[in-house]
């Protein structure tokens, strides 16, 4: 199920975020990781209907933003890094 893939995407992001502890390129190759392993999830869920896009948002878009609003400030810290900006090109919904 490709929501339950995101959510599980999502939470991966944050525990390598905190696991990185603000170093810019262990999180930039941790990121870099999870945009290969997820790239099939990530291209499923572009693939989704504009309807089914809507109802999966409805249903887990708070979960995944809350998930991912603890991450955001280090993740902002390193947008910079090549390898955070290739990474979230790569995963960007």
């Amino acid at each position: 199920d490709v929501r339950m893939g995101l959510l599980a995407m999502y939470d991966s992001i944050a525990v390598v975020t905190e696991e990185a502890g603000g170093d810019c390129e262990k999180l930039g190759a941790s990121m870099t990781e999870l945009a290969t392993k997820n790239a099939d999830l990530v291209a499923a869920a572009k693939a989704l209907s504009d309807a089914d896009n809507q109802a999966m948002q409805d249903e887990s878009g708070a979960d995944m933003k809350a998930t991912l609003d603890g991450a955001l400030p280090a993740i902002q810290k390193c947008e910079p890094n090549e390898k955070i900006k290739a990474a979230f090109d790569a995963i960007n919904l």
